[in-house]
């Protein structure tokens, strides 16, 4: 808030305005950004660039399950939770195990009666005791009074949560028994993993047996515990967790596969969010009525350097297609990047007196071929590795197989020759 008062960010805001497509304008060289209101008129706007960056992470995946609208009690999504509900005393079943979960089930079993939680599928759990560590004052003083310790500092948070992961997801291709893992990072990782699960769930084997996964660690994305969070929770008495198939939901209990009711007060749907795609549901129009849905079809999408696309002039895409920095937590970074090379290009659309730009068939072909001749390197290529990385076909669509290092690099600056600009 006080970033965006003091450069004045608020005044350029429509607040409570819904953008429903774009249509490109090539005579005039512009997009028709299509508006909804809240009161539910529509208007259009015009605009010279069009920078998608609504994340993808924001539109709810609601479970396929048969009956869930059926359901008489309170029924929330992660992302949508009501606070106004009370759990107290209540029946609470959670479907999903994945990050989501493993934030929201500690921080409710305290006060439910009884919680199930229903896994659909198993991922590697990773202690990291760092991350309810508060930064002291020893450090901030450090930050502000000693000379590049805050380079320093920055270096370190990001090697360790960034590149200096890069080993675990590289495939090392004389690496032995690569059922389990797939280079000595990978597998000393996975021999940490496998220690804390072991250590924490000692009193549970079958426990064990339910969540330790049979794909090489970093296949998906990972759980991050701290304190024992989530695996202490797992074996609480009054915590179940259930991983047997729902066969449907009933006004007042889930149903198994076998026909077991497991009778629930609250539904808690940890199912994540539908990623595959990239433009969501934007009836995105540009040269010669070209649809990017229609280009993209339900969950292909393909990009150059994951900013742009062919056929849609001075359309930038903020984490496009295969730019999501999976094998670390570089978001930041990446969107930085992309930032970057977005004014860069735009500062050149002016240097050169252009008013559209988009990249060359040739640079968008060399692009996808280098990503998928990284990616075939890559654990998520390992037969094992199902996530929601991989579209429909099994291709991985959303992470970009590179070191964040040679990101940056290829996004300080655009390569005019990669570009057309008229």
């Amino acid at each position: 808030m006080g970033v965006a008062g003091k450069h004045g960010v608020r005044n350029h805001v429509l607040f409570e305005t819904r953008v429903t497509g774009a249509v490109w304008d090539d005579g005039a060289a512009k997009w028709r950004v299509k508006l909804l209101h809240k009161d539910g008129t529509t208007s259009e706007k015009a605009a010279s660039a069009v920078l998608l960056a609504h994340g993808v992470l924001n539109r709810w995946s609601m479970p396929k399950i048969p009956g869930l609208e059926t359901f008489a009690g309170p029924k929330m999504h992660t992302a949508g939770w009501d606070t106004s509900v009370d759990l107290k005393g209540k029946r609470v079943a959670v479907i999903g195990t994945g990050a989501s979960a493993a934030q929201l089930a500690p921080a409710i079993a305290d006060e439910v009666s009884h919680l199930t939680i229903f896994q659909r599928s198993k991922h590697w759990v990773l202690n990291n005791p760092d991350i309810n560590v508060n930064v002291n004052d020893n450090v901030r003083f450090a930050l502000r009074e000693i000379p590049h310790y805050k380079e320093w500092f920055r270096f370190r948070v990001y090697w360790f949560s960034g590149d200096g992961l890069y080993g675990n997801v590289k495939m090392e291709a004389d690496w032995p028994n690569q059922e389990v893992s797939i280079s000595a990072q990978n597998d000393a990782v996975r021999n940490y993993a496998l220690h804390y699960i072991h250590t924490k769930l000692a009193s549970r084997p079958d426990l064990v047996e339910k969540i330790v996964p049979d794909y090489p660690i970093f296949g998906k994305r990972i759980v991050l515990d701290a304190d024992g969070g989530w695996l202490d929770t797992l074996v609480r008495p009054n915590v179940t967790l259930e991983t047997r198939g729902i066969d449907h939901i009933e006004k007042d209990a889930i149903v198994l596969n076998d026909g077991t009711r497991v009778e629930v007060d609250v539904l808690a749907l940890a199912t994540g969010f539908e990623i595959t795609k990239v433009a969501g549901n934007l009836d995105i129009v540009g040269k010669g009525g070209c649809r990017i849905q229609e280009d993209w079809g339900e969950d292909d999408p393909y990009s150059y350097l994951g900013v742009m696309t062919p056929g849609y002039p001075n359309f930038f895409f903020v984490l496009g297609p295969n730019s999501a920095p999976n094998h670390a937590a570089g978001v930041n970074m990446v969107i930085e990047a992309q930032i970057n090379w977005m004014v860069e290009t735009l500062d050149l659309m002016v240097a050169e007196q252009a008013r559209k730009v988009e990249p060359t068939i040739a640079a968008y072909d060399a692009w996808n071929e280098k990503v998928a001749a990284q990616m075939s390197q890559m654990i998520w290529a390992h037969p094992k590795a199902k996530s929601y990385y991989l579209n429909s076909a099994g291709r991985n669509i959303i992470s970009c197989p590179f070191r964040l290092a040679d990101y940056w690099k290829w996004t300080r600056h655009p390569a005019r020759e990669d570009l057309t600009l008229s």
